[in-house]
C-alpha cells in the first residue's frame, strides 16, 4: 500500500491510495485531507499530546530540539507507531 499525490491541480490535491492484491495494482481516490486515513496524523497527535505536552519553547531552535527529543523517544516505542498505522487501516 502506498500514497500518490497530484499537486498539479490548483487549490487542492488529488490523493490516491495505491494497493496491490493478487499481482494487480489499483488506485483509489481519497479526499485531499483525510486525517483518519493518514498514519502521520496519529504520530503528530501523539507528539503534541505526550512528547511535547506542557513545554514552552523560547524560539524555533528550542522547539526543534524538543521535537527531535520527542521523536527519539517515540522511536523507542515502535508499538505506538504501529498503532498509528493500524488505526489508519494501513496494517
Amino acid at each position: 500500500m502506498g500514497w500518490l499525490s497530484d499537486s498539479q491541480e490548483q487549490g487542492s490535491q488529488k490523493v490516491f491510495l495505491l494497493e496491490e492484491a493478487n499481482g494487480r495494482v489499483w488506485l483509489e481516490r481519497i479526499p485531499g485531507y483525510s486525517p483518519d486515513l493518514n498514519p502521520d496524523e496519529g504520530v503528530w497527535n501523539y507528539l503534541k499530546r505526550v512528547g511535547l505536552k506542557n513545554q514552552v519553547f523560547s524560539n524555533l531552535k528550542e522547539l526543534g530540539k524538543g521535537l527531535r527529543k520527542a521523536i527519539r523517544s517515540l522511536r523507542s516505542h515502535p508499538h505506538l507507531i504501529q498503532a498509528c498505522f493500524a488505526q489508519a487501516g494501513c496494517v
